[in-house]
């Protein structure tokens, strides 16, 4: 595969990270909405891996917006339990980001073939952690905060990563962005430049959706300019992942913080 093509699977993989967590953790609250219940986070994940991640999770922010669950208060209702959290945690870590690093390091046809199947994976693998753990209570506030963890560093190795393949070629690449409908110089035929532009266009279109979607967090206007600086500051070093994830962290610290144990 071209330097470019694997580089923008890299950037928007890493990406996608913060992306599959935050419907698991929205799913696991205690007063969640019938909406954002299972099995929504599957669907979510059938439906944008058929017609593309900007689609509909951007439907899934104006549906969080809307519905007032991503600007949420603290409470009861918004706790996460330790179980549920640490399912979350496993379900990212076997069920999206490894089989994400097999794709990108072998580059095999089947290996891909059995990543677009991730939304199903990742459930796979919620469902027999569930399964297989104790049954005890507990305040999951930690773990999810560990999950969040886990997609900002997984968005920075991979933006960092992304950067590193394209080498003398970032100037080149980015002077592509936005894509267009032309064939970039360095295409070598008519698929590659069909698939490597979707990539693209979903890539940024669902990076700018959830930047934006990060606003509505802020309960006040230094909010919003802390949350403003924060993701022009982290986009580009880190990836668009680390913003969001450092944002939901943050958002989490303000639902659940005091009641961590």
């Amino acid at each position: 595969m071209a330097p470019e093509g694997l580089s923008a699977l890299w950037g928007f993989g890493s990406t996608l990270s913060a992306f599959v967590a935050l419907p698991l953790v929205e799913s696991s609250r205690a007063g969640r909405s019938f909406i954002f219940r299972w099995p929504t986070p599957l669907l979510l994940g059938l439906m944008y891996q058929l017609q593309g991640v900007a689609v509909w999770y951007n439907i899934y922010w104006l549906a969080m917006i809307a519905l007032g669950q991503l600007n949420a208060r603290r409470g009861p209702r918004v706790v996460v339990n330790r179980a549920a959290a640490e399912a979350n945690l496993f379900a990212v870590l076997v069920g999206f980001i490894l089989p994400s690093q097999a794709m990108l390091s072998f580059q095999a046809p089947l290996i891909t073939a059995g990543w677009l199947l991730f939304p199903v994976w990742v459930t796979l693998a919620r469902g027999v952690y569930i399964f297989c753990r104790p049954r005890n209570g507990g305040n999951g506030y930690m773990i999810v905060q560990a999950t969040y963890l886990v997609t900002f560093v997984h968005s920075v190795y991979g933006n960092g990563r992304a950067i590193w393949l394209l080498g003398d070629n970032l100037s080149s690449y980015l002077a592509t962005l936005p894509p267009s409908i032309e064939p970039p110089a360095y295409a070598g035929s008519t698929l590659t430049v069909a698939a490597l532009q979707l990539i693209n266009w979903d890539w940024i279109v669902t990076a700018i959706g959830g930047l934006l979607a990060t606003l509505w967090i802020a309960k006040s206007p230094r909010e919003i300019a802390f949350i403003v600086a924060w993701n022009v500051f982290t986009t580009p070093l880190f990836g668009a992942g680390a913003a969001v994830s450092g944002v939901l962290m943050w958002r989490e610290k303000q639902l659940n913080g005091s009641k961590a144990r």
